[in-house]
């Protein structure tokens, strides 16, 4: 049995998902992805997500992307106990940069193994710049699990820079299938709805006046898509409740 904690890297992860071209697949429960990847007996704890607001993105009206965005960590993650870490967007010399990201994450990655936080973590990304982090956590006899983002075709199995191969032989890679069977409820435990850019055009097209009122998660969730099922607990509110992490 051991101790998990999951470190994500948002940015990362979202620039993936829109390679897939499938706005449902962006709507995804973090936790649950998570503990798709967590060997039995594993427990999941703490679940991190690291991002960042894109203010930076002008628009003559209301940053919508923005709104989802707040929606998406505070009214649906923070619901199954994802808590998020933000940095900030820099524009210099017409550059525009993500600030403090990758750090906030490889030093709670860091200082929690430091401080035996966990036995194992999940680290979300595939990104380069955490390889000095993943070194120092291996060298205090924690175990990381380097999990990949998605890519748009099947990639050759764990596909990614082969400079990771030199720190890490734990690595899986996320597939389009799993997130769509890790994906959040339509309806937040406080009533906020999915934005309709994330529910299936065909029920769209089906339930154009009540698109998502009165929905729970297997009323709305696309037919193709399959839900899955060493994680349902982990996919619906009261199932969540009963095996959620205690304070």
């Amino acid at each position: 049995m051991k101790r998990v904690n999951a470190y994500i890297d948002g940015y990362n992860l979202y620039h993936a998902e829109v390679k897939l071209e499938d706005n449902r697949l962006k709507w995804v429960n973090l936790r649950a992805l998570c503990q798709h990847f967590c060997d039995d007996g594993d427990i999941l704890d703490k679940v991190y997500y690291f991002t960042s607001y894109a203010k930076h993105i002008k628009y003559r009206k209301t940053p919508e992307h923005i709104i989802r965005h707040k929606t998406y960590i505070y009214d649906f993650l923070k619901d199954f106990g994802v808590e998020a870490t933000f940095g900030f967007f820099n524009t210099f010399e017409g550059k525009t940069t993500e600030k403090q990201t990758d750090v906030n994450l490889a030093l709670q990655l860091f200082e929690d193994a430091i401080n035996d936080k966990y036995d194992k973590a999940i680290l979300l990304s595939g990104d380069t710049d955490f390889i000095p982090a993943i070194e120092r956590v291996n060298k205090l006899g924690k175990e990381i699990l380097l999990l990949l983002p998605p890519k748009p075709s099947e990639p050759p199995k764990h596909s990614c820079s082969p400079k990771f191969d030199k720190v890490i032989t734990n690595k899986e890679s996320i597939k389009k299938d799993d997130l769509a069977s890790h994906l959040l409820p339509a309806k937040s435990k406080n009533n906020k709805m999915m934005p309709k850019q994330y529910l299936s055009s065909i029920q769209a097209k089906e339930q154009p006046e009540e698109l998502t009122k009165n929905l729970k998660y297997s009323s709305w969730i696309p037919k193709e898509f399959p839900r899955c099922e060493k994680c349902k607990d982990y996919l619906d509110y009261e199932r969540y409740e009963k095996v959620k992490p205690k304070d």
